[in-house]
């Protein structure tokens, strides 16, 4: 009995049945043509799993192309809005430079018309000075006429009165013509006068005295000549006190009347 006096070995072509048995169903094709076959597929899966070279290539260029998009748009934006703003305000600048020259304007205009209303109110005065001149020269004139016919009817009356004799008993008609023609004169020479002075002032009250006391036919030669001299004194206070008058007005300096119309001195 062969078989119970040494072990047996297990075939050999029994562990690779086994394995044989356990390969795919592929294994049975031939090795080039499995490997050919699995080869295009690994590359197939490859092609559809990711992304391939031309697709990634644009997603990138199309990210920058908008990236470039959007910085050229804001530059762009930027550049508008820095234009607009330059000239916004340069159309400040213009503004305030026409409303700085409308204050110029103005501020000269109020210049010239304050100069304008001094000049007016300058020609004004001189207009009233020169209004006030005319009438003072013109008042001045007029008293100084008057000065002037007083004196005359006053040199008259005295010439009349201060010669004046009486006509004889046995007189000519000749001389009682020239009587009565003298006093013809020395009424017209007091009425004169009464209608040229003041009757409230004491030279022109004092002159009227004079004047009655010399139209007395009865009065002594030597009282005359007396009395005739108080013409020609009292004429001359009269006519000094009314030309300080005239030099006042026209100096238009005060001065101290001498005689007053109450009769104070």
């Amino acid at each position: 009995m062969a078989n119970n006096s040494s072990p047996a070995k297990p075939p050999e072509n029994k562990t690779v049945a086994v394995e044989v048995s356990d390969a795919p169903d592929n294994a049975s094709m031939p090795p080039a043509a499995n490997n050919q076959n699995q080869q295009p597929n690994r590359q197939e899966a490859e092609i559809g799993d990711g992304p391939d070279n031309g697709g990634w290539l644009k997603v990138v260029i199309g990210g920058l192309v908008g990236a470039a998009t959007v910085l050229a748009t804001q530059w762009i934006t930027a550049r508008a809005n820095r234009a607009i703003a330059s000239e916004q305000a340069e159309i400040s600048r213009s503004a305030v430079q026409v409303a700085a020259d409308a204050a110029k304007a103005s501020a000269l205009g109020a210049s010239a018309a304050v100069e304008s209303a001094g000049a007016a109110r300058e020609n004004a005065a001189v207009a009233g000075r020169n209004a006030d001149n005319l009438g003072v020269h013109a008042v001045a004139r007029l008293r100084q006429e008057w000065i002037n016919t007083v004196r005359d009817e006053l040199s008259r009356l005295h010439s009349l009165l201060a010669n004046y004799r009486p006509p004889p008993a046995k007189a000519t008609p000749t001389q009682i013509a020239a009587s009565e023609q003298r006093q013809r004169d020395t009424n017209q020479s007091k009425a004169k006068l009464a209608l040229l002075l003041n009757p409230r002032e004491i030279p022109s009250r004092n002159l009227a005295v004079v004047i009655r006391q010399l139209e007395n036919p009865a009065l002594a030669t030597a009282d005359r000549k007396r009395w005739a001299r108080w013409i020609v004194r009292w004429g001359q206070i009269l006519l000094k006190e009314e030309w300080d008058r005239v030099r006042a007005e026209l100096s238009g300096e005060e001065i101290a009347v001498r005689f007053r119309r109450d009769g104070r001195r």
